[in-house]
């Protein structure tokens, strides 16, 4: 599997709640920033994070946008829509429904996601804040 197919595949099972095959996309020492949480070591405590966040956002769909590899490394735009129902890190569940716009910049290793960090355009955190 290439980089462009690794990078299908983890949106396609984090979408489907799939977290055995997200869990094997991913490499045992995986590390992710979190945007509010930091930075998380691990495959197991990663999942733990992902199915944290899915959780709070009922109907969550995360779709890539503009993606870019180069080898092993590359970056794409993100977008994730659903309605906010569980509390998320400084963000009191609201109700409401939220569109969050971000942008991952990832590396590879061995076929699996090696490093991630993940940021948030804070515009778009706006819907968890209202209430």
């Amino acid at each position: 599997m290439d980089t462009r197919e690794l990078v299908a595949a983890i949106s396609a099972a984090e979408n489907a709640y799939d977290w055995d095959r997200l869990g094997s996309l991913f490499s045992d020492q995986v590390t992710i920033v979190h945007p509010g949480i930091g930075p998380v070591v691990g495959r197991d405590a990663n999942l733990g994070v992902i199915r944290f966040i899915v959780a709070a956002i009922s109907g969550y769909t995360r779709t890539v946008e503009n993606l870019v590899v180069e080898g092993e490394s590359g970056a794409f735009c993100f977008r994730i829509t659903g309605t906010h129902t569980g509390d998320l890190p400084g963000y009191p569940a609201t109700g409401h429904p939220v569109e969050i716009a971000g942008a991952t910049f990832f590396r590879v290793s061995a076929g699996q996601m090696a490093h991630a960090t993940e940021m948030l355009n804070h515009d778009s955190t706006r819907d968890l804040s209202l209430r």
